[in-house]
């Protein structure tokens, strides 16, 4: 996919990078030297963009918001990277259509799914193995929807596991303002900087697990604006212009653990316009959640304190609705988890899951990666067991 970054991480061991990591800017510069005078821990972020030349791609000019799009193809998302090398090679890909559900032959095996076309139209693709890519929410909305004379309750569900443990990565952002103005705004609109500090457990902070601080320089003005209350009227401009583009934003991104309360279930009163039962989740944070944060929120202030911020913003702590994982959990018993370590289902032998629902925890960092390297691992296997799909 190509990526960007830094080896030698004290945190990471053992990570390594085809391409060097890109620009730090101005905000990085200062969060180093606030890390440092703490003596926190602190990294350059590994970062899905073209540092280099690679793959035919063209490296990032730092030219927009790439985080949200790319004209130059550097940032790496699947439409430029895996996408066309599979359609070269043979792959169908079927747009606008719906699955409403995946069917089962009558030796409980995984016969195909069945959706609507564009037009509407219901059909079935057949298939040998059915790999569901839903995410922790659409995953287990289409399991909940495939009941069956096998399955009362939903593909899959015999442990009663499918859609309970939700998880959402939580957050807390803290905004300092600096006299030094910062150039984040005109690159590649992600942050340059993490520390891990705090990423561990420690029973004398009194919650488990951790954090990640993810520290880089703020949006354009409009998110400036909104992100630290700047007022209307007379003093308008001048609120700005101290406040933009002079902000080094800093979230705490903590690690969810599951809950069975935290749930995804089907709600059978809103329906989409197939109408196909529409997901209900239901979540809340933990007090558990609740006080990493707090502590989060802490740490944020004393780093930004430490790299001369002269005014600093807290914020309200929330659930990143982009992040879902957790409902279809991964483990070595059927009773207590919903597929094996291969992301195969526990009971339909030809079936995988493949996203977010197959955590076990949140952890404090980005899912995709990870996802990533799972399904890669998972195609492996299904390849090397072909002869096992009748």
């Amino acid at each position: 996919m190509g990526v960007s970054g830094l080896p030698g991480d004290p945190a990471n061991p053992g990570h390594g990078f085809r391409l060097p990591p890109l620009p730090i800017g101005v905000a990085g510069r200062i969060s180093a030297k606030g890390f440092n005078q703490l003596g926190w821990h602190w990294w350059v972020f590994d970062l899905g963009f073209l540092s280099r030349p690679y793959d035919g791609r063209p490296a990032c000019d730092f030219n927009a918001q790439g985080w949200y799009g790319c004209r130059a193809a550097a940032r790496a998302s699947t439409d430029v990277t895996y996408w066309p090398k599979a359609l070269r090679r043979g792959t169908i890909l079927k747009t606008r259509a719906r699955v409403r559900e995946i069917t089962l032959s009558d030796s409980g095996q995984a016969r195909g799914a069945v959706y609507y076309d564009e037009e509407g139209n219901l059909h079935e693709q057949l298939a040998r193995v059915v790999v569901i890519c839903a995410n922790g929410i659409g995953t287990p909305r289409l399991l909940l929807n495939s009941k069956s004379k096998l399955f009362h309750d939903g593909l899959a569900n015999s442990s009663g596991l499918v859609g309970r443990g939700c998880m959402l990565h939580a957050g807390r952002g803290v905004r300092g303002i600096f006299s030094e103005c910062m150039d984040g705004y005109l690159h590649s609109g992600d942050a340059p900087f993490y520390s891990q500090q705090f990423y561990e457990s420690n029973a004398k902070r009194g919650f488990a697990r951790g954090y990640t601080l993810i520290v880089g320089g703020a949006s354009g003005p409009l998110g400036t604006a909104l992100g630290t209350n700047v007022p209307w009227g007379g003093n308008h401009h001048g609120v700005m212009r101290s406040r933009f583009p002079h902000i080094i934003h800093v979230t705490a991104i903590g690690e969810d653990l599951p809950d069975e309360d935290n749930r995804v279930e089907l709600d059978f009163q809103a329906k989409d316009s197939n109408s196909v039962p529409a997901p209900r989740v239901v979540y809340s944070f933990s007090e558990n959640t609740r006080r990493m944060l707090q502590h989060g929120a802490q740490s944020a202030r004393e780093f930004l304190q430490a790299a001369g911020a002269t005014e600093i913003h807290d914020e309200e702590a929330y659930p990143w609705t982009s992040h879902f994982m957790g409902t279809a959990r991964m483990g070595n018993s059927p009773k207590t988890s919903v597929v094996n370590a291969w992301n195969q289902a526990h009971d339909v032998p030809n079936l995988f899951m493949l996203d977010g629902s197959s955590f076990v925890t949140g952890a404090a960092v980005g899912p995709t990666p990870t996802i990533g390297a799972l399904a890669l691992r998972c195609a492996d296997g299904i390849w090397r067991r072909r002869g096992e799909w009748k």
